[in-house]
């Protein structure tokens, strides 16, 4: 039996960037509002490039909180993935609430992993797919001892 930490090391920190990306999209165009030239032409005037930019910022802090919430669901239920046999339980969050699941080696159809983004996508005879994320685990070492156990 192998058990691999899922859980965020520090889900604030992890996300700085974006959250001050995204205060200063929504902020910047408030204060300062500026539009759009190229040469003598004016591709768009201060209030719509303030509208772009303040919906755009509010919709990449919605996102932000979405990232943290998770993190947060996957912290508080314990955060671990298991390996027992050909048994994987792994911890998955929902809207309102974590819950553990299961699924079986044998029910893998494919695995797949998109290195620019550090997610392992795990297809299923059913058709559904499970998406394991590298940011999750301790270290790239650990994520791939843990693919390396699915692909056998």
């Amino acid at each position: 039996m192998k058990t691999f930490n899922y859980v965020a090391k520090s889900v604030y920190r992890d996300n700085l960037v974006n959250i001050i990306l995204s205060l200063m999209l929504i902020l910047v165009p408030i204060v300062h509002p500026f539009g759009i030239k190229i040469g003598a032409a004016r591709i768009l005037d201060p209030f719509p490039t303030t509208v772009i930019l303040v919906v755009a910022g509010h919709v990449l802090i919605i996102r932000v909180l979405m990232a943290i919430r998770h993190a947060r669901l996957l912290a508080k239920a314990g955060g671990v993935i298991t390996v027992d046999g050909g048994r994987i339980t792994y911890q998955f969050a929902g809207r309102r609430k974590s819950e553990m699941r299961e699924l079986l080696i044998a029910d893998i159809t494919a695995v797949s992993y998109d290195e620019e983004d550090g997610l392992l996508t795990v297809e299923l005879t059913d058709g559904s797919e499970v998406v394991f994320d590298l940011d999750l685990f301790d270290n790239l070492t650990r994520f791939r001892e843990f693919a390396a156990l699915i692909h056998k």
